[in-house]
């Protein structure tokens, strides 16, 4: 190491360290992929009544599932855009 170098930092692999943060890591996917899976049930019960026009949006290139439950949420409580026949 040569004049005005800063010492170089050594890294230590931690078995039981590492091993606790990745399976806190793991803890905090699988917490946040339940909440997800609930907010998706309470979306999927709200458009229900929606299901038909829904499915019809998601036959627009680009549009899919998520994409038409916002769309449907966005259009109001009536969705009256949706009832219209084309």
């Amino acid at each position: 190491m040569g004049p005005g170098r800063p010492p170089t930092l050594t890294w230590v692999f931690d078995p039981a360290h590492h091993a606790t943060i990745l399976q806190m890591m793991l803890d905090n996917s699988d917490r946040i992929s339940a909440q997800i899976a609930v907010l998706d049930a309470r979306i999927e019960k709200a458009i229900s009544p929606f299901s038909a026009q829904a499915t019809r949006l998601v036959d627009i290139p680009g549009v899919d599932v998520a994409a038409a439950a916002e769309l449907i949420a966005e259009s109001g409580r009536t969705a009256a855009l949706l009832r219209r026949s084309p």
